[in-house]
């Protein structure tokens, strides 16, 4: 009894744990699932300065990742500077990046794009609406969309620079259908 009482305790505190650390599951609509090929879900978003951005009308016929992000995750803070990097290099080339923020304060928001010198738009997505719509249970979680608007590709968790490049290579070659 004693091994069974312990082993449920155990448990319970990896379970606790687990939800701890994936706070953001809590945001996704159950079954919403987003398959490569299919179109990306519209949405209208303000970035910091209050600038509406609608997708896909404002990125028609570039390639567009769509990152989804908190200020709190560790993992985001670490690539945020890398995929800048990469974003400067190839925004001239078609390449838009959209950071949606997942729930939180405006001036936080300024605060880390500042930090982190991020020049590409921060979106906030304060009811979670958009995070939702996208399914997206944990951060950082990335949608790349092709010229059309398709997703091409979903990347849940933490990206190097290298490895971002390398795709975001790939997609440029591809031609608008």
């Amino acid at each position: 009894m004693v091994i069974l009482r312990n082993c449920l305790l155990a448990l319970s505190i990896v379970c606790t744990s687990l939800s701890m650390f994936f706070l953001p599951l809590s945001c996704s609509e159950k079954g919403v699932i987003l398959r490569t090929g299919q179109p990306a879900p519209s949405f209208a978003l303000s970035d910091i300065s209050g600038k509406m951005i609608r997708v896909p009308e404002d990125v028609k016929g570039r390639i567009t990742a769509i990152r989804f992000w908190a200020s709190s995750c560790k993992f985001c803070a670490a690539e945020m500077p890398e995929i800048e990097e990469v974003y400067k290099k190839y925004a001239d080339k078609g390449l838009v990046i959209l950071a949606v923020n997942i729930g939180e304060d405006k001036g936080d928001v300024e605060k880390f794009a500042k930090g982190y010198n991020i020049s590409y738009p921060m979106l906030l997505d304060p009811g979670q609406i958009v995070t939702k719509r996208y399914g997206v249970i944990s951060t950082p979680e990335t949608f790349l969309l092709d010229r059309n608007g398709l997703i091409r590709q979903k990347i849940l968790g933490e990206i190097n620079r290298q490895t971002f490049e390398e795709i975001v290579i790939e997609c440029l070659k591809e031609e608008k259908t």
